[in-house]
């Protein structure tokens, strides 16, 4: 009777070749694929990021031109949440309160308290090109704070933004600052 072998010695051999060959080669490419996994993970929230800033932004703007038009009606010292347009995924919050006025001077003084209330803005002087102009400007002074959450695993942003209404009724952007 002839026997059965499971194995022939040049079968053995190469199976011990290949199983080297998987154990040599398993590390480097665990390595490779736990950085190809960190670098999509840090692409995304790259992506993700710029998205939660650009939304915030856009909620920014559409407050502004709220304000610029007749959509937002606030009293010194008062504040309305609102409800910005949707977008999908991103969720946010924008809050609007408005400062007290302050007085601004010729020479860009500022005046509060009982020195803004003894001024007659009705008074008139000259600027240096020899125009005449206003000795003095009540401005209307905004705080908008727009707050854009993306994804629990992403911080959210906080966008805070100064706004001042000028008598002539533009806006101007006294100051914008991020925080995460």
């Amino acid at each position: 009777m002839e026997e059965k072998r499971l194995l022939s010695r040049e079968d053995g051999a190469a199976l011990v070749t290949v199983l080297v060959a998987i154990i040599v080669m398993l590390p480097p490419t665990i390595v490779l694929a736990t950085l190809a996994l960190r670098w999509q993970r840090q692409s995304i929230d790259f992506r993700d990021r710029i998205a939660q800033e650009l939304a915030a932004e856009g909620f920014l703007e559409e407050t502004r031109a709220r304000l610029s038009g007749a959509g937002i009606d606030l009293a010194p010292n008062e504040g309305a949440s609102l409800v910005p347009r949707s977008i999908d995924g991103i969720d946010a919050q924008v809050r609007v309160s408005r400062a007290d006025d302050v007085i601004l001077s010729l020479d860009g003084r500022i005046l509060e308290g009982l020195a803004a209330t003894s001024v007659d803005l009705e008074q008139t002087g000259t600027d240096p090109e020899g125009r005449v102009v206003y000795q003095f400007r009540k401005v209307e002074v905004y705080l908008i704070e727009v707050d854009v959450a993306l994804r629990p695993s992403l911080p959210p942003l906080k966008l805070y933004s100064i706004l001042a209404r000028l008598p002539d009724g533009s806006l101007q952007t006294l100051g914008l600052t991020r925080r995460r």
